[in-house]
């Protein structure tokens, strides 16, 4: 099999490759740090090159992983959402077979003001609606080592001795879960639809308790209503330092949980 990976080189990406289906076959990762290069199976190209690549070697498997929670610049939801789905569905309509895995979100839905959530949409029923074969996976928040979240919350016990969270719930996915999941879809017959994937649903004081447990920091956890975190959301559009920005806090007030509208992987 030969399989073509966008976004490899990330949080979901590292872990996707340790899994021992990947390693035996012929893999092209594209990624904006690299240069042509190949070794072994693996065909490591530049991102520019990921679309002519899925063209001209006609990969039997496309997986994409990107995904942008936070933008650096105006527009860069869209480029990594829409953007990139574009230039799949239209390299994949060259040739016959090809499988996409997308992941998007839980969370993704028509009434989520979240531009985040929008592009994911959007992208979703792009693919939908390209005739193509294509698996749409729904993940929560996927729980393991190099989650960023373990970053920001680093950041933030430096200055503080106690952590807020909303007071609401939110579905997690553990990495390995999320991992055997694509394996799955890549090598069984899962068919053409939209899935979702989840570990667990729980409050977020025992998601925050629980990452905070995983990277050996104690804290107290002290969840409130969504509207105090409004300030702290204020305060990052100014700054680096604050771990939401205004655009997640309306990522945020979307309901993070299972539709129940989807089967589960």
């Amino acid at each position: 099999m030969k399989v073509i990976i966008l976004g490899y080189s990330g949080f979901l990406g590292s872990h996707l490759l340790k899994h021992n289906f990947f390693a035996n076959v012929e893999k092209i990762l594209p990624s904006r740090k690299n240069t042509l290069l190949k070794e072994g199976n693996d065909l490591f190209i530049p991102f520019e090159e990921a679309f002519s690549s899925i063209k001209n070697l006609k990969p039997e498997l496309i997986i994409n992983l990107i995904g942008v929670l936070r933008e650096k610049y105006k527009g860069e939801y869209r480029k990594a959402h829409i953007e990139t789905v574009k230039g799949i569905i239209e390299a994949a309509k060259t040739y016959e077979n090809a499988k996409i895995i997308h992941i998007s979100a839980i969370g993704t839905s028509e009434e989520c003001k979240s531009e985040y959530f929008h592009t994911k949409l959007q992208a979703e029923k792009m693919l939908l609606s390209s005739g193509l074969e294509v698996i749409i996976i729904r993940p929560g928040i996927v729980f393991g080592e190099g989650q960023k979240l373990f970053e920001d919350l680093k950041k933030i016990s430096i200055l503080t001795p106690f952590i807020i969270c909303p007071s609401s719930k939110v579905a997690i996915c553990d990495i390995n879960k999320f991992v055997d999941s694509i394996v799955e879809a890549s090598s069984k017959q899962v068919k053409r639809g939209i899935y979702e994937i989840y570990t667990e649903v729980i409050s977020f004081k025992n998601f925050f308790k629980k990452s905070l447990n995983f990277i050996g920091i104690k804290r107290i956890v002290i969840p409130v209503p969504k509207i105090f975190i409004l300030p702290v959301a204020l305060l990052g559009e100014i700054t680096n330092m604050s771990p939401i920005n205004l655009e997640q806090y309306r990522m945020l007030k979307c309901p993070a949980i299972p539709s129940g509208k989807f089967p589960v992987l």
